[in-house]
C-alpha cells in the first residue's frame, strides 16, 4: 500500500493545482459544483501525471540508476518491478481521463493531449534542446486550459505568460543539476547535456526569476494602477512577499541541484508560507 502511494508521486500533484488558477483569477462565482469539479478534476489528472511519471520512470531506467539521488525511485531501485509499474501507470490512466470525462470532454481532451505530448517528449522531445523546453511549458498550458474547461471561464494572457516562464526556469533548474553531475562525475543522464553545459545555467536561472516578478507586477499594475482603494496596496504587497520566496528558493535549488525542484520547495517551509500568503493577498485584493 505503502509503495503504491510512493509510485502516484504525490508531491509532484503540487504542479496541478495550475488547474484552479483560471477560476481564481476569474473571480468566478463560486458554488459548491464548481468546488466539487475542480476538485474531481485535479484528482483526475492528477493520476494522468502519475501515468506519466511512470512511463518517464520506465523509459529513463538505465539513466536513473546512474543518478546519485534518481537511482532510488522506487523501480530505478528495483523495489517495483517494471510490469507491476506498467499496471499502475494503465490504471491511473483509465482512472483519470474517466474522470476527466465524465466532467467535460474538452478537459478529457486536454488530458489525452497531455498523455501525448509526454510520450512524444520521453521518445524524442527531451533528446533535443530547447525543443525539450517547449515541450514541458506546454504540459504546464494544458493544465490551465483544463482549469479553464471545467470553471468555463477564459484565460488570462498574463496567467499564461507567467506559467510560461516558471515552467521554463524549473526546467532549467534540472538541466543545471544535470550539467553539475556531467562537469564534476562525468556521468550523462541526458543527451542534451553537452549542449546545457556550454551555458551559464546559474545566471540564466536568476534572470528568470526577476522577469518572472517583473512580468507579475505589470500584472498588478495593470489590474490595480488605477483603483483608488486600499486594494491596490494590499496587491502591491505582495510583490516583495513573492520577490522573497523566489530569491531564497532559486539559491536553495541551484545548491541542492541534483534533487526535484518541487521536492526542494516543499521542504522550505519559509519559502512556501512567503508564497502562500502572498497569493492569498493577491487573491483577496482580487476579489474585494
Amino acid at each position: 500500500m505503502l509503495k503504491t502511494l510512493r509510485i502516484l508521486s504525490v508531491q509532484q500533484w503540487l504542479k496541478n493545482g495550475l488547474i484552479l488558477i483560471p477560476a481564481l483569477f476569474a473571480t468566478s462565482e463560486w458554488s459548491w459544483d464548481l468546488v466539487e469539479q475542480l476538485i474531481v478534476g485535479v484528482f483526475g489528472f492528477s493520476l494522468l501525471t502519475s501515468a506519466v511519471y511512470i512511463n518517464n520512470d520506465l523509459v529513463d531506467l538505465k539513466l536513473d540508476r546512474l543518478h546519485p539521488v534518481k537511482k532510488y525511485r522506487l523501480i530505478a531501485s528495483g523495489q517495483v518491478a517494471q510490469n507491476k509499474g506498467r499496471f499502475f501507470a494503465i490504471v491511473f490512466f483509465l482512472v483519470g481521463i474517466t474522470l476527466l470525462y465524465l466532467l467535460s470532454w474538452k478537459a478529457a481532451t486536454a488530458g489525452l493531449s497531455y498523455v501525448v505530448l509526454n510520450l512524444l517528449y520521453s521518445f524524442f522531445g527531451k533528446h533535443i534542446p530547447i525543443l525539450d523546453l517547449v515541450f514541458i511549458s506546454f504540459g504546464y498550458i494544458i493544465r490551465l486550459l483544463i482549469g479553464s474547461y471545467l470553471a468555463t471561464v477564459p484565460l488570462s494572457i498574463w496567467v499564461i505568460i507567467v506559467v510560461c516562464m516558471l515552467s521554463f526556469y524549473l526546467v532549467l533548474l534540472k538541466r543545471y543539476g544535470d550539467v553539475l553531475l556531467y562537469k564534476e562525475e562525468g556521468i550523462i543522464t541526458r543527451r542534451t547535456v553537452e549542449f546545457y553545459a556550454r551555458f551559464n545555467l546559474r545566471l540564466a536561472a536568476f534572470i528568470f526569476v526577476q522577469l518572472i516578478l517583473v512580468v507579475y507586477l505589470i500584472y498588478i499594475i495593470y489590474v490595480f494602477g488605477d483603483l483608488e482603494n486600499g486594494m491596490n496596496y494590499l496587491a502591491y504587497s505582495s510583490v516583495p512577499l513573492a520577490y522573497f520566496a523566489l530569491f531564497r528558493y532559486n539559491n536553495k535549488a541551484l545548491n541542492s541541484a541534483q534533487h526535484d525542484p518541487i521536492s526542494i520547495l516543499l521542504k522550505d517551509i519559509v519559502a512556501v508560507c512567503l508564497l502562500v500568503v502572498s497569493f492569498v493577498v493577491l487573491i483577496i485584493a482580487l476579489y474585494s
